[in-house]
């Protein structure tokens, strides 16, 4: 018999929910869809409960993808916006090394499932970008960049060279490739970039 699920979302057991986690990041690895079913059997937790507290097996997939391999980065605080640039690339690239097979599982399950697009932008991009607007603010109250910048097309960029590096199955793994990212790609696009 499986673990029960407390019916009050808030207060689940953390020892459960890393099961549930595990579970998720297991059957995504095995490029299998994510449901309720298959979850809850592999956890050992109950359907019920499992359904009470994810209702959309899509939510339930990024929660887990989130939480265990894919949080959202911390606002690296004021370093000035190339280093503030360097934390963040470094911390997309390490992603990239560690979890390359969940990225590749990503890339293939996006387009096609429409749910697990809306709950990656919802709980990764939409996260992601908002730490990436605190940088660019400072940036542009120490005049580092220009007000009218684009930071959804600019902050769109790294993630795109690293995905189609990862579907090359030729990852960026030296040190200073964030260094040299910032530098070459992000720190020009800054400099340059207005709205479309």
């Amino acid at each position: 018999m499986g673990v029960t699920l407390t019916n009050d979302e808030t207060s689940a057991e953390p020892a459960v929910d890393g099961r549930i986690y595990a579970a998720v990041i297991d059957v995504f690895r095995e490029a299998q869809d994510v449901t309720h079913e298959t979850v809850a059997e592999r956890a050992g937790v109950s359907l019920p409960a499992l359904r009470l507290r994810w209702p959309a097996a899509a939510d339930l997939a990024m929660e887990a993808l989130v939480a265990g391999c894919f949080p959202t980065p911390p606002d690296p605080g004021d370093l000035g916006l190339r280093e503030e640039l360097i934390v963040i690339i470094s911390r997309l690239l390490s992603e990239q090394i560690l979890h390359r097979d969940l990225v590749q599982a990503l890339a293939a399950r996006l387009p096609v499932d429409p749910e697990l697009n809306r709950a990656y932008r919802r709980q990764v991009i939409l996260p992601r970008n908002e730490v990436g607007r605190r940088i660019l603010g400072r940036a542009v109250l120490r005049g580092e960049v220009d007000p009218e910048v684009d930071p959804d097309l600019v902050f769109s960029v790294v993630p795109a060279y690293l995905a189609y590096r990862t579907v090359l199955l030729d990852p960026v793994s030296d040190p200073g490739a964030a260094a040299r990212l910032a530098d070459a790609l992000v720190l020009p696009l800054l400099r340059r970039c207005r709205p479309l």
